[in-house]
């Protein structure tokens, strides 16, 4: 990736949380400067200070006070309420926004932006000054999809997603361990249940956000928005999530029908080429990526990759990242983008052989 101009600044909306701790190490990592960068919250966290990379920390400053025409670029890292204050402050300041909210992402003449896939959408920007960048989910199942949607003319992709604790932050992962602690020493799950609705512990919850109208949860619309507005309005999409026992990652199972012919070669072929994808596809014991290996990761890794025989037309396959990280990427590239940088992945691709083990 290209430098970060030393003249652009950002502010950091919700730099307490978990999405906004890890923009901090991702910025901290790409040597932006310190003095670049301002983390603002609520004004009952002034003054709280996050470290920024291995030498630096940084103070943050109250949102409600702040003046937003002393930054380039202002992320939104808090909720969709936070988001619907600050932004309009930030725009009218003449600022960019880039939005991890969910606030702006159906509004339109709002470009939602995965930066390895639709990057020419951000030319939308300054008619609203403001991009909507996906969840981590979204993002996730959008790179895995773009290239099966280019070469194979995706009609039709049914996703089924395994959270982890981690994208509810620390609060989540800490009442996993509470509850797993907790059960070992006869403790009753529901005295150690704050977060989730239901036991986390050695359990899987089938829901990840709240309920919609239609019996979804916002989540798993958030998701379905998201590929359709990125890659095409009529591409049929139908998503269900989890919450499951683990402290890190994000695990997709996903099923794409394709209007085109497609055997699994050939779409393991499209997706070795792909930005942001790591092919990992041994048909043997330990052949494939875990949920729990991908901390820290910043590609998407896909195993089980085979043909799906129920469609005339389709393959499925499985694909982890660690979610926050990724989502945090993502932003980033959205950033350097709208500064007048390019980006890529810094690392190559790691693949494996052509998956054509014995069963």
């Amino acid at each position: 990736m290209t430098a970060f101009p030393a003249d652009c600044r950002i502010a950091l909306v919700g730099a307490a949380s978990h999405l906004g701790q890890e923009l901090l190490s991702v910025l901290a990592e790409r040597a932006v400067p310190v003095a670049s960068v301002v983390a603002l919250g609520p004004a009952g966290t002034v003054g709280r200070e996050f470290s920024y990379g291995e030498d630096d920390d940084i103070s943050t400053q109250n949102v409600d006070t702040f003046d937003f025409s002393s930054v380039s670029l202002v992320i939104l890292a808090d909720t969709a309420a936070v988001a619907a204050k600050v932004g309009p402050r930030a725009v009218k300041a003449g600022a960019r926004v880039i939005d991890a909210s969910g606030h702006y992402s159906a509004e339109p003449g709002v470009p939602m932006v995965v930066a390895g896939v639709n990057p020419d959408d951000l030319d939308a920007v300054d008619r609203k000054r403001v991009v909507s960048a996906p969840t981590a989910s979204a993002v996730q199942a959008v790179l895995a999809l773009a290239p099966l949607y280019d070469s194979f003319q995706a009609s039709r992709a049914v996703i089924t997603a395994f959270h982890s604790t981690a994208d509810a932050g620390r609060e989540g992962m800490d009442e996993l361990f509470r509850q797993t602690r907790g059960i070992y020493v006869n403790e009753p799950p529901a005295s150690n249940k704050e977060i989730f609705a239901k036991q986390i512990a050695f359990n899987v919850i089938p829901q990840v956000g709240g309920f919609t109208e239609g019996g979804a949860t916002d989540g798993e619309l958030a998701v379905a928005l998201a590929v359709r507005k990125v890659l095409d309005p009529d591409l049929r999409v139908h998503v269900s999530a989890a919450r499951v026992a683990a402290f890190v990652g994000l695990g997709h199972y996903v099923a794409v029908e394709c209007d085109r012919p497609v055997t699994d070669k050939e779409a393991r072929e499209v997706l070795r080429a792909a930005p942001g994808l790591s092919v990992v596809d041994h048909r043997v014991d330990e052949g494939m990526v875990t949920m729990a290996e991908t901390s820290g990761e910043e590609r998407v890794f896909l195993s089980r990759l085979r043909t799906d025989l129920s469609v005339d037309s389709g393959v499925s396959f499985w694909s982890v990242s660690d979610g926050t990280r990724l989502q945090a990427l993502n932003i980033w590239q959205i950033a350097v983008l709208l500064s007048g940088g390019t980006v890529s992945w810094d690392a190559p691709p790691v693949q494996d052989d052509d998956g054509e083990d014995e069963e």
